[in-house]
């Protein structure tokens, strides 16, 4: 048993990988260009009240379109954020994004832009 240990552990150490080394292979992944998914959130606050919210997102164009639809609770229904980034311009200006966001209960639209 003791042997079979050692051999084990030799074994891990041979053949490990290190942090960066892993953390290399992540960024080299292919990422997909579109991607979309369903999600529940459940919020709890310190009294134990718990809160759920739902959400569908859609991402287009790597990550740099994408919508969010809040479809739970009802007083949250149907809010939609709307982010758009845009690639750095000309003359050196750097890149920048903006936000939209949907409230169908107050009939109106917010934008927000952010230039880095």
């Amino acid at each position: 048993m003791k042997q079979l240990t050692i051999v084990i552990l030799f074994g891990s150490f041979l053949f490990s990988q290190t942090g960066i080394e892993i953390a290399k292979m992540m960024d080299d992944r292919p990422s997909p260009i579109d991607m979309s998914n369903k999600t529940k959130m459940v919020l709890t606050n310190a009294k134990g009240k718990t809160r759920t919210n739902a959400m569908i997102s859609k991402s287009m164009d790597a990550n740099k379109k994408q919508i969010i639809w809040f479809l739970e609770p009802k007083d949250d229904k149907g809010v939609a954020f709307l982010k758009i980034e845009h690639d750095a311009g000309a003359f050196g200006s750097s890149a920048s994004w903006e936000l939209t966001i949907l409230s169908p209960y107050a009939n109106r639209i917010t934008r927000r832009a952010r230039i880095w």
